[in-house]
Formats: structure tokens, sequence, C-alpha cells
């Protein structure tokens, strides 16, 4: 008893110090709580001071102090079922677990559970008395993190209109002649929102009804994802084989499309893109088109140089690259004989080919 007491204990600092310097949350935690469900409440506010006339919400919390063996990568808590019950009365909690077995540098975890994330783990551990959730590590910087309180708090304003309703699913959605969608992405200080799409958490979408209800999609959480033509070349040495490529942002990563036959999928970050995997896939297009394939694949599997707009690689990798060369090297030859026996014969050059 004395060691889950000073576990908690450590927990509630650990909290306590992260939000130090925060100028928009109060954490308003005691030590000593003896809550049976909720450990009192995070106080988010428009600016300083902590006042009433700058209280912009008050934010349930449960903090957990424990001496955690995570299960290899998962982080994965249990809390009963009869909790989350009471949290999704209350509209969601910001639950917090607090690693304490190393006392001087404890790590905190944390899922913000919003109404609609309690009743998805309730459909999908139907049944269960525990149910296992998932936690992140809260590495955050205080501002990221500060949106994120925020985000959740106008999801917590959304899901309580709903309390009494179904979620909306896929078929309603579709059988509206107009769907209109509703979404946030949170955006710290200074952040640029490109990287806020990319770097983002999972995000509610909502569908508003024709009465101005906001109806969580019930097919979520969803991940965003951002596509865009790129205009900016793209080279193997100093050979340019395409003036524009194709990507695509979601959390944390993104896949870069090349030609529609070089997938690039890796990870970002603010300020950088890393690639660890390629995927090429041969693709019915023009003859000129699958001639220009041929060759910057060929090309990019010797030289394994790509500049891809303001980015390069120096080591792009295949599976199965000896393959990949064996069949370019021998069809290569096989689609310039036919280009060039069209081209006499004055055939125009959009002949499609399979």
């Amino acid at each position: 008893m004395g060691n889950s007491k000073k576990s908690e204990q450590a927990a509630v600092k650990a909290l306590f110090e992260y939000f130090i310097d925060s100028k928009r949350v109060d954490c308003n935690i005691p030590t000593n709580d003896k809550g049976l469900l909720w450990d009192d409440s995070l106080h988010f506010h428009s600016a300083e001071p902590f006042s009433a006339e700058n209280l912009i919400a008050r934010i349930p919390v449960q903090v957990k102090g424990r001496s955690l063996r995570w299960k290899k990568s998962i982080n994965e808590y249990s809390i009963k079922r009869a909790a989350l019950e009471n949290y999704a009365k209350e509209g969601g909690i910001a639950y917090f677990v607090v690693d304490t077995a190393n006392r001087k540098t404890p790590v905190i975890y944390y899922n913000l559970l919003t109404l609609v994330d309690i009743r998805h783990l309730f459909m999908r551990q139907d049944g269960e008395r525990e149910l296992r959730v998932m936690f992140e590590r809260l590495d955050l910087p205080l501002e990221e993190f500060e949106s994120r309180l925020l985000e959740f708090i106008g999801d917590k304003e959304k899901q309580s209109s709903f309390a009494h309703q179904p979620m909306a699913t896929r078929e309603l959605l579709l059988s509206q002649e107009a769907p209109t969608l509703e979404f946030s992405i949170p955006i710290s200080k200074g952040m640029n929102p490109m990287h806020a799409l990319a770097l983002g958490g999972y995000h509610h979408i909502y569908m508003k009804t024709k009465e101005g209800i906001s109806l969580p999609i019930q097919d979520g959480p969803f991940q965003l994802q951002m596509g865009t033509t790129v205009y900016q070349p793209v080279k193997v040495g100093d050979t340019i084989y395409y003036s524009n490529y194709y990507s695509t942002i979601g959390k944390g990563e993104t896949e870069i499309i090349i030609g529609n036959c070089l997938f690039l999928s890796g990870f970002v970050t603010k300020d950088t893109i890393g690639f660890r995997s390629s995927r090429y896939t041969m693709h019915n297009g023009t003859l000129s088109e699958k001639i220009t394939e041929l060759s910057f694949i060929k090309d990019l599997i010797e030289k394994k140089d790509l500049v891809v707009g303001e980015h390069h690689w120096r080591s792009v990798q295949f599976d199965k690259e000896g393959e990949i060369l064996d069949m370019i090297k021998a069809s290569l030859p096989f689609w310039k004989r036919i280009k060039q026996t069209l081209d006499g014969l004055g055939v125009k050059k959009e002949l499609l080919v399979g």
C-alpha cells in the first residue's frame, strides 16, 4: 500500500512538472487524492492569469502511477468497463499513466478519451470487464500538447450533442445529397499548417445534419491524409525523367508516387522526409510513357541516385533489383524498336499499349 501511494504521488508530481511552464493549463491535481474515478482536473485557460474570466474548460483527469512493464513496444493499459462507462457520462477523460519504475525520470503516457473513443472501445471489446487501451508516450513539446488538449475540448463539446443518438454510418453519409463534413487540426504556435497535417494525430470527422447536430462518423477514428501534385523535376543523376510527382502525407507518413510506376514510402518530420522502402509497379500507358518508365527505373537501379524536387537520396533500394533490371534490359529494346517502327509509319504516339 505504501509503495502504491508513493507511486501515485510521483505520477502526479511528474504531470505537474510537465505543465509547470504552461501559460494556459493549470494542473489542479492534489497529490493525496482519494477520488474513486477522477483525480480532479486540468483547467484550460485562454491566457494568464488563471482566473474564472479566462477559463475555457475543465478537463476531467485520471492519473495512475505504476512500475510498468509494457508488452514489447505496445503501450497497453487495462481500464475497467465500469470506470469507462462513468467517463462516458462526463463526455470523456484525459487519462495519464506514469511509469514510476525510475522515480528520478518517470515517463508519462496519455490517452485523451472522448465519448466516441469510449464507444469504439465498447464495440471492439464487447463483453470484456476490463478493456485494453493503447497509450501514447507524452514526449511532445508543451505547446503542441496544449493544442491537442484544445482539440479534445472541441471534440467533447461536439460529441455532447449526440450523447443519446447513434453515430453516423457510412450508409447515412452516402445517402446525403451534399453532406457537410467537419474536422479540426491542432496547430501549435509557429507551426506550418502543412506540417500540422503531416504530424497530427488521429481526428474525428463529423457529419453535420440539417438540424445542425454534428454526428461523428462511426468508421473512425480517421487519419487525415493530404495529396497534391508537386511541380518539381524528378532526376536520376543529370537526367530529368519527370516534371512533377504526386505526394500524399498522413500522420508522420508520406508516399511519393513518380510516373505511376515508383512508390516511395517513409516518414515525415518537421524538416525532412526520409524513405525506408520503395516499390516498382508496371502500369499501362502511352508508348512514350512506357519507355520513359523503363529507362527511369533502369537508370535508378544502376545509379541509386534520385532527386525529387528539393530532396536527394543516394541509396534507393528495391526488392529483387536483379530480376527487375533483367526484365527491363530484355524489354526496353523491344519497346524502342516498336516506337521507331510506328514513328516511321506516321502512327500517333498516343497509341496505348497494355
